[in-house]
């Protein structure tokens, strides 16, 4: 069952879905620009050094924060999917890249029913499918 939409805003809050492995997606900076001259609004300042991803367990889920430095004018899709006890939020990058480094801040909430559970991110960009980060937390 995969989940997610198209690197928009939801306006639905960062409060997780009711439904175990539903998610919502808030995309924030240069992947939610319009175009290029918007995108350079959000140059990166990190120089490939952006902070670690966050994962912490919330009332009726979790709360994944991805700070996410890449090309701008690339098209980013976000989407969740369980496998077992693990949570797989998977960001994709695609386009063709705009001549400037900005930076994205996605925010994936993930409907979770309390237990032990395994969230992993993964990246899919020109560098191929990789995971970047995973963490066990427990969701009451």
């Amino acid at each position: 069952m995969v989940h997610g939409s198209q690197g928009v805003a939801l306006g639905q809050g960062l409060t997780p879905p009711p439904a175990t492995g539903e998610s919502r997606i808030e995309v924030a900076g240069c992947a939610a620009a319009a175009n290029e001259t918007d995108a350079q609004r959000f140059v990166a300042t990190t120089r490939g050094l952006s902070p670690p991803p966050t994962v912490e367990a919330v009332h009726g889920g979790a709360l994944v924060v991805h700070p996410l430095d890449h090309a701008c004018c690339l098209k980013l899709a976000v989407a969740t999917r369980l496998e077992g006890s693990t949570a797989i939020v998977r960001e994709t990058l695609s386009g063709s890249p705009c001549r400037c480094k900005c930076g994205s801040t996605v925010k994936t909430t993930l409907g979770l029913k309390p237990g032990t559970w395994k969230v992993a991110i993964e990246v899919d960009d020109s560098k191929g499918l990789r995971r970047v980060h995973e963490q066990e937390l427990e969701v009451r």
